[in-house]
């Protein structure tokens, strides 16, 4: 069971105000050099039950990879269902985001990566679940990997021990730290508060924009997604995991492939324990 609707909230400065009579979806996905991934994507939210007023934003850095060609020719079969291009300058993923954000006019905002394919009826679910916990300000979608194994979108606050057990022997040394992070014991198929969600299937009530304001684009690549449900559950927001709104991810997972991006993700985790203080060394509020 959910605790009972939260307070009213304090707009941030600079963002604009508005009421909606009906859940209105706003999906942003960002693109640069991923258009294969980016039309499975569309394809996906294309194909699924929807049956209330939807825009989808593309945020796409120009590559010449056939993306503006794409959207401008997409004619969706649901009248409910429009899909826009934004172009932008240069990657950020912060960055990209935050453009599809401040161009977002629903109700409900879903970031989402390019990488990941929706069930037909994980938007309807995911907008359910939304509208039934008021309380919620963010929640991930219950993903899974191409074979079908859980890639659970739940976790707990990373510390600096766990970011060591992630990357380095110590995590096969002492397994529980990580299988603590990763709500390993959780189950799949209940409906779940957690700390954090990825920013692969992050929805965000539009009342938390109003209430904290948007990602923190110091973080260029990784912990803008951990930042953002930290300050919300700061604020008083939940955070969960909706076991019904289901995908499948690819997970790119660059910082694993790349030194360059694993130094800017351990550069960004120094960023967030500076920012937020020796609480968040612990992983608390």
């Amino acid at each position: 069971m959910w605790a009972s609707a939260r307070a009213g909230s304090t707009p941030a400065p600079g963002i604009l105000l508005f009421e909606m009579s009906q859940p209105t979806l706003s999906i942003i996905l960002i693109n640069y050099r991923y258009f294969e991934d980016l039309k499975s994507a569309v394809n996906s939210i294309l194909q699924s039950h929807i049956d209330f007023p939807t825009e989808i934003t593309v945020v796409n850095v120009p590559s010449n990879d056939g993306t503006e060609e794409f959207i401008a020719n997409l004619n969706p079969d649901n009248p409910l269902i429009s899909v826009k291009l934004v172009q932008a300058e240069s990657f950020s993923i912060s960055g990209l985001r935050n453009i599809g954000i401040n161009h977002a006019r629903g109700k409900y905002i879903l970031l989402m990566d390019t990488d990941l394919t929706l069930h037909p009826k994980a938007l309807s679910q995911a907008i359910s679940f939304m509208e039934n916990n008021p309380d919620v300000g963010i929640a991930g979608f219950n993903l899974t990997h191409e074979d079908g194994t859980s890639q659970f979108n739940g976790r707990s606050f990373p510390t600096p021990i766990t970011i060591l057990a992630r990357r380095t022997p110590l995590g096969k040394l002492f397994p529980s730290i990580e299988l603590r992070h990763l709500y390993a014991d959780a189950d799949r198929d209940k409906n779940m508060e957690v700390d954090w969600v990825s920013g692969a299937t992050m929805l965000i009530r539009h009342d938390v924009i109003e209430n904290i304001g948007v990602l923190d684009e110091r973080y260029r690549y990784g912990f803008e997604d951990v930042d953002f449900c930290y300050r919300a559950k700061k604020a008083g927001w939940k955070v969960a995991v909706i076991a019904d709104a289901k995908g499948i991810h690819r997970e790119m997972r660059r910082s694993t492939r790349s030194l360059w991006f694993a130094y800017q993700h351990l550069k960004s985790a120094v960023l967030f324990f500076f920012k937020h203080g020796w609480r968040s060394l612990f992983g608390k509020i």
